[in-house]
């Protein structure tokens, strides 16, 4: 029980501080021109840094996709890939991981055991995803007990993506993160986690980029 509720308290510590940061900028908002001005209040101020460069992270064919994942349309504007045997997380686990704070706009599918969790969240557009690399290379990647931390800004559905991955140590283990952002459209931006503790790292290093990479955004269909 003391394990659980360890690993749980690093998961509601991951997405306060993922919320803390998207939010941290919000006053400089005020200083851009008035067409930015409709972009909501998680603006970030930064500059760019260039991105890590990943290789193979394209989804290839597989005729056991369409097995193991279900594709889940979500805030009419996303649709994802979901292993099928992924249900939506109960209120009650949902409240005690992450809070009420971001219940209305945030979407978690989990496994059976509550291990591993795939947590979408539709926020307001941020200035510039380049601006936000660098906030959490900062926050996180120099964070004590944070290892393997990784950062790249990837095309997915010809749409911009920061990806960060790390893992981080819990008193149980280590746990590990796949954070994604995205804008979306003029008013809307993605914002995904996924993670696991390090039992299910060999099955799940490429499980989570076959859902990221799924990502389809629906105003890029024409």
């Amino acid at each position: 029980m003391t394990k659980k509720i360890t690993k749980n308290l690093f998961m509601i510590h991951i997405w306060i501080l993922i919320f803390t940061i998207s939010n941290t900028s919000s006053c400089d908002a005020r200083n851009l021109n008035t067409n930015d001005k409709i972009q909501s209040t998680q603006i970030q101020k930064s500059e760019f840094l260039l991105p890590i460069s990943f290789e193979n992270h394209l989804v290839k064919p597989d005729t056991t996709i369409s097995k193991q994942y279900i594709r889940k349309e979500l805030y009419n504007f996303i649709s994802i890939l979901i292993p099928k045997d992924f249900r939506l997380m109960d209120d009650e686990m949902f409240m005690f991981k992450y809070g009420s704070k971001v219940k209305a706009t945030t979407t978690v599918f989990t496994d059976q055991n509550a291990e591993a969790n795939i947590a979408l969240e539709k926020r307001g557009r941020f200035s510039s995803i380049e601006n936000l690399k660098i906030r959490y290379e900062e926050n996180i990647g120099k964070k004590e007990g944070v290892e393997d931390f990784k950062s790249e800004v990837r095309k997915i559905d010809n749409l911009d993506f920061l990806i960060i991955t790390f893992s981080s140590t819990a008193r149980d283990g280590r746990v590990y993160n796949m954070m994604f952002f995205c804008n979306i459209n003029k008013e809307h931006s993605l914002v995904g986690n996924i993670n696991y503790p390090s039992p299910l790292h060999f099955v799940w290093n490429e499980k989570r980029e076959m859902v990221v990479n799924s990502i389809e955004v629906k105003t890029n269909k024409k």
